[in-house]
């Protein structure tokens, strides 16, 4: 299974779990992205990437990140999703 629209999925099921944003410090709904030069894995949610070169390095790239925790877990015990 592989969203590119995920605003129509409940929040609940577009969480992810297991990160925060750095600078809200709220669990990650949505769209997670992660900066590829920060070795401390600096991540922001869809709320605070607009406005990121505010307080983040605004030469730094983020990558997006759209499949959720959740997924990836289904994934592995059951291959064909």
């Amino acid at each position: 299974l592989h969203w590119t629209n995920t605003t129509n999925i409940p929040q609940y099921l577009r969480t992810h779990f297991n990160f925060s944003c750095d600078k809200c410090k709220e669990c990650v709904v949505g769209t997670l992205y992660n900066c590829l030069q920060c070795s401390n894995g600096y991540c922001l949610c869809e709320k605070c990437y607009p406005s990121r070169n505010e307080y983040h390095d605004e030469e730094h790239t983020f990558s997006q990140v759209n499949e959720f925790n959740w997924l990836k877990n289904l994934k592995e015990i059951i291959p064909q999703y």
